[in-house]
């Protein structure tokens, strides 16, 4: 009489597969988690470089110039800009369109909002020609302008001599920091800052 055998896992073999299995989500779980985060950032990156373009839109648009803020405020901005104060290390932003005369178009009219980058916990570092500041505006061409009236406790300056606008983006976790950058005649792009700027580099900074 011949014997058969069952096929299948002894408690052995199960424990090894598990182990193997734990194992390779260690493994895959911390290159997930920077992926995520990296994501996040060309997100914010893109949500930012958007919101720029907006701003430059809306400042030809109306012929008006136009400021955009970068504060620490999660607030849903109305009325007054006062309410927002402008910050060298806000991660959230918003755009107002400056006033004409001090009467009646004093008002304060902010139109976009964004609280993108406190919602991941970002860090953005902005900076005109390497020194921190809050703020920048466009012209009623949609250039980068000067402008000491703008309400807030920075003033807007066009970068000196060749240098640029830049908006440096990190978050915690992301290998992959990004900038954006927005030169005087208004350009405004997404870069990679660890790469420069080249015929062969496209996604590099030009600062």
């Amino acid at each position: 009489m011949r014997t058969r055998f069952r096929s299948g896992f002894s408690v052995i073999e199960l424990v090894i597969v598990l182990a193997i299995v734990a194992i390779l989500a260690m493994l895959v779980v911390p290159s997930m988690k920077t992926w995520i985060a990296n994501s996040k950032v060309r997100t914010i990156a893109e949500s930012l470089q958007n919101d720029l373009r907006t701003a430059q839109s809306e400042a030809l648009k109306r012929s008006r110039q136009v400021v955009f803020v970068m504060t620490t405020s999660t607030t849903q901005l109305t009325g007054n800009v006062s309410l927002a104060a402008a910050s060298t290390s806000g991660s959230n932003w918003y755009a107002d369109v400056l006033p004409v005369t001090s009467g009646n178009d004093d008002a304060a009219k902010v139109f976009l909002v964004n609280t993108i980058g406190s919602q991941y916990s970002a860090t953005v570092a902005t900076k005109n020609s390497g020194s921190a500041t809050a703020v920048l505006c466009f012209s009623s061409e949609g250039r980068l302008a000067s402008n000491s009236s703008t309400g807030l406790s920075f003033s807007c300056t066009v970068p000196s001599g060749t240098s640029l606008m830049t908006f440096d983006l990190s978050l915690s976790g992301a290998d992959r920091p990004l900038r954006v950058e927005v030169q005087q005649g208004g350009r405004v792009r997404v870069c990679d800052p660890a790469k420069v700027l080249s015929s062969t580099v496209p996604d590099g900074c030009t600062s």
